[in-house]
């Protein structure tokens, strides 16, 4: 039993070496070894935690964790137990654990900053910055287990579920690879949520969302089965009271071209108007509802998404075409044709040249001058055909 004060990754690392060699050898693999260890703060990693309190078990090269609790951890504690086989050497076995916060931000907001080529934490830390409350109130239940399968893999299976910024979620994740190999390793993963507040969602996924409580309940489904580098079979929804937006098809990672997507979109609603003021889009003429019903064979990499075979109808009026849009001078560029039933021509000229050159002046006619700037949320180079 061992209790202490203060202890870095040197102090760790020596600690450790007492019974693993620098070969990663077990130096007590002929005896049973019981030991309880408390010390804080902990620093590893770039990390500190205000406490860490552990009781484990080695028998025979079987580490049985009884108790791992690390606690102020960025405000955040961590509990698990654990069973781990083959260890030191191949570490295989089950992990249970629990992490508990009150805003998960802080401790993202340190891992990135330390781990600055992590994607995922990259991504995780702008979508926090953007809308605070995602991971507020969080509590996730873990469980993790990994086998040898005896041919040279290693077979991987997480799960999760539990609660942050109200939202209730579940998430699984199962595949088998070699450690060097990842990107070819096959692989299945599911994630499903739902949220009392679809704003939330929408952050999660990486788009602007205001708070604005227009939306109501979300739900959304993730399912995807293949590989990175060869891609992953995807189904994505995401699903509110009127409203659909699907996406089947394929999704991959590849060094050349980064993240990538292929496959049939969807977008089904009563009313989009809410959800473009929640994401910040406010467009001349809203206010009295919008219905829109598309679908579209979409083609996203290297920054650019394509909308090939555009079909469908706003405000029952038919829409078909071809759009690409990608980001210019950071705002979204749209380019392509667009042949349309009707095309109301007063919003656009408003959002054109502003509300004030179409007010009468003294003589009959608008006197203001002409808006230097369009206050459309794009910029378009678009060629429309109507009637």
């Amino acid at each position: 039993r061992l209790e202490g004060g203060e202890l870095d990754v040197d102090g760790l690392a020596a600690f450790a070496s007492i019974f693993v060699s620098d070969k990663g050898a077990n130096r007590f693999s002929d005896r049973d070894l019981d030991f309880q260890i408390k010390a804080g703060p902990v620093s590893a990693g770039g990390l500190t935690a205000d406490m860490v309190d552990t009781a484990l078990r080695l028998r025979k090269g079987l580490l049985e964790i009884d108790r791992l609790s690390v606690g102020g951890l960025a405000g955040t504690s961590i509990s698990a137990t654990g069973r781990i086989k083959d260890f030191p050497e191949s570490p295989t076995g089950k992990l249970d654990a629990s992490v508990v916060a009150v805003d998960l931000k802080p401790l993202v907001d340190v891992a990135a900053q330390h781990y600055p080529d992590n994607e995922l934490l990259k991504g995780l830390a702008a979508r926090v910055a953007a809308y605070p409350q995602l991971l507020q109130d969080a509590r996730i239940d873990l469980v993790t287990s990994a086998a040898d399968n005896g041919d040279g893999t290693i077979g991987l299976a997480m799960s999760a579920q539990g609660k942050a910024g109200g939202s209730a979620f579940s998430a699984s994740l199962s595949g088998k690879g070699k450690a060097d190999q990842l990107a070819e390793a096959p692989l299945a993963l599911t994630f499903n949520a739902r949220s009392p507040d679809a704003a939330a969602l929408l952050a999660l996924y990486g788009l602007p969302a205001l708070p604005l409580g227009m939306l109501g309940e979300a739900t959304t489904d993730i399912s995807a089965k293949g590989s990175l580098s060869g891609g992953l079979a995807t189904d994505f929804s995401l699903a509110a009271d009127d409203f659909k937006a699907e996406f089947q098809g394929t999704v991959a990672d590849t060094p050349q071209q980064g993240v990538s997507a292929k496959g049939k979109v969807s977008l089904e609603g009563s009313d989009i108007e809410p959800w473009l003021m929640t994401t910040g889009v406010g467009l001349p003429g809203m206010g009295t509802g919008t219905s829109a019903s598309l679908a579209a064979d979409a083609d996203f990499g290297s920054g650019l998404l394509v909308l090939s075979g555009l079909n469908g109808a706003i405000n029952e009026a038919a829409v078909s075409g071809d759009v690409n849009v990608d980001v210019k001078d950071g705002m979204p560029h749209l380019a392509g044709a667009l042949a349309l039933d009707e095309l109301d021509l007063d919003p656009t000229a408003v959002a054109l040249f502003g509300d004030q050159s179409f007010l009468a002046g003294k003589g009959g006619w608008p006197t203001a001058p002409f808006s230097q700037k369009s206050s459309l949320p794009f910029t378009a180079d678009l060629d429309l055909t109507t009637g």
